[in-house]
């Protein structure tokens, strides 16, 4: 699972007779036993430029 401070993601897809595996890699790890798998708060008040239909966006 994404977590909210993940800068980069890395996804494969692989057929394998009846079965499809995929396979995801994070960066930086997250995880951590106590910690959010997201910030809480109000909707794009993290957003260090500009905030499009509730998202975070790019200048």
């Amino acid at each position: 699972m994404a977590w909210w401070s993940n800068t980069r993601v890395g996804c494969a897809i692989r057929n394998c007779g009846s079965f499809v595996f995929t396979s995801c890699m994070y960066a930086p790890g997250g995880n951590v036993v106590g910690q959010h798998v997201y910030n809480v708060g109000a909707v794009c008040a993290g957003c260090p430029d500009a905030c499009e239909e509730g998202l975070c966006a790019a200048p």
